[in-house]
Formats: C-alpha cells, sequence, structure tokens
C-alpha cells in the first residue's frame, strides 16, 4: 500500500511538472503567432480624415494578409497611436509603441511628426517607413526610410511643368513647419533654378483658420501661379478663401489630399497636384487586386487616392521584410535586422505600376503623376495631365 501511494504520488508530481514545463511553452508559442507593428496617424483633430484613409489601407492588408494564413504563421495585429497632427503628440506614440510595445517596425506619417518620432526609431532600433511625410529633412536619417515621394524629387517636374504652361511670376504661401517649409524651398529651388521670379512668399501658423493677411498679399503681388502646402481641413480652408477672396490662379500642391479637396467642390478647381495616383488603367497584377479588393471593402474608387495604396503596400513591404530576416535565420523581432533586409534588397512591389525602389538617400523612386483638379458641371473631377517617370525625377533631383 505504501508502495503504491508512493508511486502515486510521483506520478502526480512528475505530471506537475510536466504541465509547469508545458504550458509556459505554450504560452510562449502562442505568443509567436502574433506579429504587432505599430502605427502613428491623425485620428483625432483637423486631420484625422487622412488618418481614417491611412488605416483604410492598414486594414485593407492586414485583413488580406491574415485570412491567407498570415505571414510565416504569424498573424499580424498592429497598435494604432494617434499624433493628432503634433509633434509632441507624435514623439509621445513613439516613445510608448518603441518601449512599452516593444515593436520593430512603425509605418509613420507627416514630416513633422516623422522627425520627432525618429531618434526614439534609433534609440531603440525600430525601423520607421513614412508613408505620407515629403519634407527633404526626412532623408539620410538612420533608421528611417520614406515610402512617400519625397519633395526634392517629386517638386521639380511640377514647377517644370507649371513653367512649360508659360507661368512665370511665383507666390508660396505655406504652414510654417516642417512640411510647408520643405514644400516651399524644393519649389522655388527649381523655380528659381529655371528663371522663374519668386513675387510672394508668406507663411501662416501650424492649425489656422484665416488666411486673409497673408492671401491679401499674395494677390497684390499679381503672381501667375501659386504653390502651397494643403494638409487637412486647414489645407480645405485656406483654399476656400483664396478662391472666395478671388484668387483663381493655377495652385501647386504635394502630395495631395483627394479627399479633403472634394468636401470644397468649385473651390478646388484648377489645382495641380504632383503625387502618387494609382492608374485606373493599370495592367499591374498587385495594382489591380487591390483595387478589385478595395472598392468590395470600402464601396468607393481608390484610383485617384494614394493614402490607402501607400500604407497598404507598406504592410506588403513588412511581410517581405519578416519572410526574409527568418529566410536568413535571423531574428524577425529586430528592428535592425528588418532595416538591415531593406538595405539589402531594397526593391518592392508596388501599386503604382513599377518597381519601388529605395535610395541609398532613404527616398523612394515610384512613378509619379501630375494630377489637375477641375470643377465641371456641378462635380469636382480629376485627370492626369502628365506622369514623371523615375527617370525624370532622378534626372530634376541631380
Amino acid at each position: 500500500m505504501r508502495k503504491n501511494g508512493l508511486t502515486n504520488l510521483l506520478f502526480v508530481i512528475s505530471l506537475l511538472l510536466i504541465l509547469l514545463a508545458v504550458f509556459p511553452l505554450a504560452a510562449y508559442a502562442q505568443k509567436e503567432k502574433v506579429y504587432k507593428f505599430g502605427t502613428l496617424f491623425p485620428m483625432t483633430g483637423p486631420a484625422a480624415w487622412i488618418g481614417v484613409e491611412f488605416l483604410e489601407g492598414i486594414d485593407l492588408a492586414v485583413d488580406e494578409i491574415n485570412a491567407k494564413g498570415g505571414v510565416e504563421g504569424l498573424k499580424l495585429e498592429v497598435i494604432k497611436e494617434d499624433h493628432k497632427a503634433n509633434p509632441k503628440d507624435g514623439a509621445n506614440a513613439m516613445a510608448k509603441l518603441a518601449t512599452l510595445d516593444k515593436v520593430p517596425f512603425v509605418i509613420s506619417s507627416f514630416t513633422a511628426i516623422t522627425l520627432a518620432a525618429q531618434p526614439y526609431a534609433v534609440e531603440n532600433k525600430v525601423l520607421i517607413i513614412n508613408i505620407g511625410g515629403t519634407g527633404s529633412d526626412l532623408l539620410k536619417k538612420p533608421f528611417l526610410y520614406n515610402n512617400q515621394i519625397i519633395g526634392a524629387y517629386g517638386l521639380p517636374p511640377l514647377v517644370d511643368y507649371f513653367w512649360a504652361q508659360g507661368h512665370r511670376k511665383l507666390a508660396t504661401i505655406v504652414t510654417n513647419d516642417a512640411f510647408g517649409l520643405g514644400t516651399r524651398k524644393d519649389f522655388i529651388t527649381r523655380w528659381e533654378q529655371i528663371g522663374g521670379k519668386v513675387v510672394a512668399d508668406e507663411l501662416f501658423p501650424e492649425g489656422a483658420t484665416d488666411f486673409s493677411v497673408q492671401l491679401a498679399k499674395v494677390k497684390a503681388a499679381k503672381p501667375d501661379c501659386i504653390a502651397t502646402s494643403l494638409v487637412g481641413a486647414t489645407g480645405a480652408a485656406l483654399m476656400k478663401q483664396m478662391r472666395d477672396l478671388g484668387i483663381k490662379l493655377p495652385v501647386a500642391d504635394t502630395p495631395g489630399d483627394i479627399a479633403g479637396m472634394r468636401k470644397i467642390g468649385v473651390a478646388a478647381d484648377n489645382l495641380f497636384i504632383a503625387g502618387l495616383t494609382v492608374d485606373p488603367a493599370t495592367t499591374n497584377t498587385f495594382a489591380k487586386e487591390y483595387m478589385r479588393i478595395f472598392r468590395e471593402r470600402y464601396k468607393k474608387d481608390p484610383a485617384w487616392l494614394w493614402q490607402q495604396p501607400n500604407s497598404y503596400e507598406t504592410v506588403y513591404i513588412l511581410a517581405e521584410l519578416i519572410k526574409r530576416v527568418k529566410k536568413a535565420g535571423g531574428n524577425i523581432y529586430s528592428g535592425e535586422q528588418l532595416l538591415n533586409a531593406l538595405e539589402k534588397k531594397p526593391e518592392f512591389p508596388t501599386v503604382y505600376d513599377t518597381t519601388l525602389r529605395f535610395l541609398p538617400d532613404h527616398a523612394v523612386l515610384k512613378a509619379m503623376k501630375v494630377t489637375k483638379a477641375s470643377y465641371r458641371e456641378g462635380k469636382l473631377e480629376f485627370e492626369i495631365v502628365k506622369t514623371i517617370s523615375i527617370e525624370e525625377m532622378l534626372k530634376r533631383a541631380k
């Protein structure tokens, strides 16, 4: 009896030891089935609708990838942080993602926010890919790459297009932040280089709602074209006040806010945007599939948008980086190893017809379009008036 009791006790102890050993491993294995990454988008405030558009692309890609079994058996999970279009909030959000959530990869937006977040990326070895900001200050930053056409590459071809239309006198009116100042610098540099004259140069504070003083100076200078920076509700208000004051001149902008301009209708007439847009006539398989599932889910036309396709394809960049690091036997949760995989082979699929290629200065090259907004018969319409090739962008940026 005593022997049987001892045997039973030893059996119970052995079973407990096995359970203690197995369950933590099972919990760890369960944890390994989820791969978390972060996003920094405006989710509240005057630019919130841009954040909604970015997240549409993120959610579309994550759900599509997860429905197919994830990446190497891992389901993607996104931690969404609100930068409120404010650098301080953006920096705090990035600090949380890097130190508390410990994500190795973040998709960001807006020039000033991304610049504020980048030091935390360096400190914690987190790879950031900016998909919205266009400021040239975003170039050559450690742990930061840009899946958005930077102004130094995208604006010169737009300047040349305006010049070819016979415009010679330029006025600028931009927000006094990293995005606006970068746009101003890139446009003016090329404008003066080809012999143009800047007759007015105005700044307005971030979040402004009244531009009457600046616009009065612009109008008095008698330019024949205007370069500006239009983001969210602030950009829409600027365009509307400009037109209300009788300034009907062609306006140059990048990267463009199609949804915001649709809200103001006729006020967006004669606006020219240098940016990314999915060609409705594309033969690119990746692009065609993206547009199909986008229409099915959101019941709207994706052809003129860039926020959703930029975020959508950037999730696929992450998926590809995970595969590359795992294939090499590395640590897929290391932002540094994700970065190394990107730099080793900087080409990825894109929904913009051509191959997406990151450059040594951390810019990206993808075919761009100059799109014109025209108000006809009570409706704002868009048309591509010029396609800007990768070769042209490289030539103009030299």
